[in-house]
């Protein structure tokens, strides 16, 4: 299966699976991919649906976007690790 077919795929989980549904399987796209910046787009869309009113002094949603900008990072350091 090609990125585009999978990126359609995870862009669909985020809709129908719960969040934690869509963190793993996009660190498993991150891990099939390289630079799978697609994860953290996902958590742009999940904060703008689901977002709360907003952490530390930021007035706008935006933790699940640091959540999985934070997972790219980790996965893309294992990565060069593991190489």
């Amino acid at each position: 299966m090609n990125r585009l077919a999978l990126d359609i795929i995870f862009f669909l989980s985020v809709f129908l699976f719960p969040w934690w549904l869509v963190m793993v399987f996009g660190v498993v796209l991150a891990f099939i991919f390289k630079n799978y910046f697609e994860i953290v787009f996902a958590g742009i869309i999940i904060d703008m649906i689901f977002g709360d009113k907003g952490i530390f002094l930021l007035p706008f949603p935006i933790f699940y976007t640091l959540l999985f900008l934070i997972i790219v990072v980790l996965v893309n350091l294992v990565k060069t690790r593991l190489r």
